[in-house]
This record gives structure tokens, sequence and C-alpha cells, in this order.
């Protein structure tokens, strides 16, 4: 266990310090801190420990330099919050501004820390808010992804279409699914229950050095009286947090319950939540007993997980390595670092085709033998290797009657910058006779 006095808890942002005063009176021994770069918006919130980025400042404007600047002025206060914290958990929005690049920032410094474990708990922009903001809070999870123990998601497009509620409920609704997850991972970790799960313990759970990207689910659910389990294992299958036809590699599951809850019912409760997330490879529990609760149970789940959904992610994680976004997120809070949503200034005109230095080939000894020359080598727009040997042209046959399938890489076209086009797994860039195996008669 550590204490829980040892865990911090950052809210970045308008929608991560919103999050935060949700979460403060539930764990009022909890460290917590409020960074903005709007003054107005921190002279509002209920936290006492604040880093206001700019001073007498209105906000980022969704432009992450101007965070990036306020950052490098007050670089030691920031780094200074991960000092003696033994788990931060960082909670923001992305798509913003503000958000979308200190909490990656916070994220990376952290890892040079080998005593302070990060947890991130994010709320993605809604898709009505434009293409912009959206590519930066993809740009902005990615990075978080790789810089965080565990790193989880809350589609706000999900969850606010589904509310027939007046707009500040719909969103304090969708919120109490990140507050609630964080008090249960906050408990479960601090508390001396009836099983107890260590701080190694919840590292391993989260440690794939196997996956090219951990994908993290999360879920929460309560139950009530007799149907208190059946209830409780249902909820958490409907969590917005849990990507879709995902598959639990690991798991670890924290139950809060009363003093008078039943062995055979926790039993119950571990079988079913195992089988409903996939039998999991890895798994471990803790409870804890709290008198307030009578009939009440309240369940949390969470773990690493196999996700069809998230292959796009990791192809779009390699097309930004290429650029080098993801990579040159900063160190640091210098100026002199780029923010995670600009990319590497080319060396070359746009227009201008790189020249790839090829030493040319040994003198033949025979000359009537012409030297083969040698094609430089090329990669493909996403980076995920080289492109194959250019076939060589195939005359057409006056006499076809049917149109051949060739290679779908022949057939495979990108736009430049843009992310391929899947949908449900299909990728809708290559044309329909292809992917249904359609012949096309001449």
């Amino acid at each position: 266990m550590i204490a829980i006095s040892d865990i911090k808890i950052i809210g970045i942002g308008g929608a991560g310090i919103a999050i935060l005063n949700d979460i403060k009176p539930l764990l009022p021994e909890a460290s917590f801190v409020a960074i903005d770069t709007d003054a107005s918006a921190l002279e509002k919130c209920q936290i006492e420990n604040q880093i206001c980025l700019i001073e007498n400042g209105e906000g980022a404007g969704g432009d992450t330099a101007i965070a990036q600047s306020g950052a490098s002025e007050k670089a030691s206060e920031l780094e200074a919050l991960l000092n003696g914290s033994r788990l931060v958990v960082l909670v923001a929005g992305l798509g913003g501004g503000t958000g979308s690049i200190i909490a990656p920032m916070l994220a990376k410094v952290a890892t040079e820390n080998s005593n302070c474990e990060v947890v991130s708990f994010t709320v993605s922009a809604l898709a009505i808010e434009g293409i912009e903001k959206t590519k930066l809070a993809t740009k902005a999870k990615l990075a978080l992804s790789r810089f965080t123990r565990a790193s989880f998601t809350l589609p706000n497009d999900v969850i606010l279409a589904k509310q027939n509620l007046p707009i500040i409920d719909a969103y304090a609704k969708a919120n109490l699914h990140i507050v609630n997850m964080v008090q249960s991972l906050a408990r479960l970790l601090s508390s001396n229950g009836i099983v107890n799960v260590d701080f190694p313990t919840f590292i391993k759970l989260f440690d794939d050095n196997q996956a090219k990207q951990k994908i993290s689910y999360a879920s929460f659910g309560r139950g009530y009286a007799e149907n208190a389990v059946d209830d409780a294992i249902e909820e958490l299958q409907q969590s917005p947090l849990l990507p879709k036809d995902f598959s639990a590699k690991t798991m670890l599951l924290n139950l809060r319950c009363s003093p008078s809850f039943e062995m055979n019912k926790m039993q119950r409760l571990l079988e079913l939540a195992s089988q409903k997330f996939g039998s999991p490879a890895k798994m471990a529990f803790g409870a804890i007993t709290d008198e307030s609760l009578d009939t009440e149970i309240e369940v949390c789940a969470m773990g690493l997980c196999n996700d069809i959904e998230h292959q796009q992610a990791e192809v779009i994680e390699d097309k930004f390595e290429s650029e080098n976004e993801i990579e040159s997120a900063p160190t640091s809070f210098s100026n002199e670092e780029e923010s995670v949503n600009k990319t590497a200034e080319p060396e070359q005109p746009a227009d201008t085709k790189q020249v790839i230095d090829v030493a040319p080939p040994p003198q033949q000894t025979d000359v009537s033998v012409p030297p083969v020359p040698v094609e430089p080598e090329k990669k493909s727009f996403f980076g995920l290797g080289r492109r194959k040997k250019k076939q060589p042209e195939v005359k057409p046959d006056d006499n076809q009657t049917e149109f051949k399938f060739v290679e779908l890489s022949e057939q495979r076209g990108f736009f430049l910058d843009t992310p391929p086009n899947i949908r449900n797994g299909v990728d809708l860039d290559i044309p329909t006779y292809l992917r249904k195996g359609i012949k096309i008669n001449l």
C-alpha cells in the first residue's frame, strides 16, 4: 500500500479542474493541484494549490504554444509537483490548448523519476468541435498512452449524445465516470482492507513491454440488495471507458462493500467479471469494507486489453513517429521544445523530392555488360516499412475478358497528412470490389 498523501491528483485546464472539484470531497486526504491558463477559472476553483501558467491570463484559446510558453515561465513549480509523489493522477480535457500539451509534458517529465508512476484520465473533444481539435486530442492521447502507466479516455460524444438532461447536469453526469474511477483507484492502493493490492502488483498489471501501444480499459458499477452482484457486473459492461469489442489481458478488480457482504457473493463477482471480460491472463482483486454501505456494493475494474478498434490509432502513431511529433514532446518546460501539435520543419521545400545518395555500382570487368542502376530505397508514407519494388509493366491483352486483381498495396492510395479511413475494422480506402472479392467482367 501507499499513503493517501503520496497520491497527487492534478487537474489541467477547464475540464480537468471541473472534475477535480468533484473528486476532492471524496478523497479529502489526497493532494490536489489545479493548473490552467485562465486566471478567472482558477479563482472560482475549490482547489487551494493552484498554478496559473499566464498571469491574469484569459485562456490559451486552443493554442498549445501559449500554454507551453506559460509553462516555461513556471518550469520550477511544475517540475516540483512530481517530487515526493508515488502516484500522480492527471485529469484533463483533450483538444484544447492547455490540457492537450501540459498533460503529456508532465507525464513525460515524470518518466525520468523512477519513484513516480503516472495514470491519466482524460475527456475527448466532441466531434462537432472540429477536425483540428479532434486531431490535437488524438495526438495528445497517443502521447499520454506512451508516457503513463495507464491512460483512460472518456468519449464525450458517446456520453453526451444520450443525455436529455440540462447541459450542466449532462456534463456532470459524464464526468462522474472519471470521478468514480479516480476515487476507487486511490482507495484501493491506499486503504487497509480485507484483501489488499500492493503498489508493485498494480504496476505489473499495467506493464506490457511487448505491446506496441498499451491500450487500457476501465469501468465502474454499483449494485443493490439481492441482485447487487449481477447489477454491478451489468453496469461494468456498459462503461463508456471500455473499448469496443475488447478482450482483457489483465484485470485489477476492486470491491467496496459492507462488512456483512458474503464470501460466496464475492466469489461469484470475481467469476462473472473474469468471464464477461474475456478471462484475463493476469488478475488481482482487492476488497474494502465501509460501514456506510448497507446492501450496496461498488465495483471497479481496470487493466490492459486487446482492441481491434485501436489498430487505426496504432497506424496513426506510426505516422506521428515518422514526423517526430510524439518523440519531440517536451522533456522539460523550455520554450525551445516543440509542442505536441507541431511537426518537424522539413529540411527541403515541400515540392522538392528527397534525394538519396546511392553509391555507384562497382565497375564491371566485362565492358559488354552495362552496370545495373540501383534504385533508391523509399519508405512508405506511414513509415511502416519499405515499399515493394516496382513491378515490370504488363502490356494490356486485347483478348482480356476479366478485370484482374492486383496487389492491394498497389490499389491503396493516401492523401497527404490524413489517416486511413477505417470503420469497424474495414479499410474504406480499398475499392469495394477488392474488399468483397467481386470479379468484374469486361
